[in-house]
């Protein structure tokens, strides 16, 4: 896309998306896991295709899960992105926090968030996210385990445009 201001100008097609009013993020932080337990969340695509990057920032060593065909008894907490142009509507997506699984479904991946020493220091998928294309009418599940020594916050964001094809 070329915006002529007197001279041409190359946009990235993040940036196209962000100016069409199709790009949203949700920023989630769960707060003070205990070792050993798993946090989740649900993102429901409906009338649109979703483009997701994941990024997970975590206090110590945490293992992230996704996975698909997920069945619930309990959707959980309601949670709202936010879109990246000030003016853009809302999303499609539904998206939820801690649901209640009635079966976890199938496991798409999997990845060893590294704490450091002991899982005790800080470590992020910073350097390498989850890119992944969702269908529209598809259900997909996050799950973070802490899996360092102790009670850990592990951040989650998630940056996605919607897309009819």
């Amino acid at each position: 896309m070329n915006i002529n201001f007197g001279c041409s100008i190359n946009i990235t097609e993040q940036q196209r998306k962000i100016v069409g009013g199709k790009a949203f993020v949700l920023n989630h932080i769960f707060e003070d896991v205990p070792a050993g337990e798993t946090r989740y969340l649900k993102f429901d695509t409906n009338d649109y295709n979703a483009h997701i990057i994941i990024l997970i920032e975590s206090e110590g060593k945490s293992i992230f899960n996704t996975y698909a065909n997920s069945t619930y008894t309990d959707v959980g907490t309601v949670k709202s992105g936010f879109n990246r142009k000030t003016s853009g509507g809302t999303h499609d997506a539904d998206i939820n926090i801690n649901p209640t699984i009635d079966d976890i479904g199938d496991k798409r991946g999997d990845r060893l968030i590294l704490g450091g020493t002991r899982g005790q220091t800080t470590g992020a998928t910073g350097g390498d996210p989850l890119i992944s294309d969702i269908d529209k009418n598809t259900s997909f599940l996050i799950s973070l385990t802490n899996v360092a020594s102790s009670s850990k916050d592990i951040g989650l964001v998630l940056d996605w445009h919607e897309t009819d094809f």
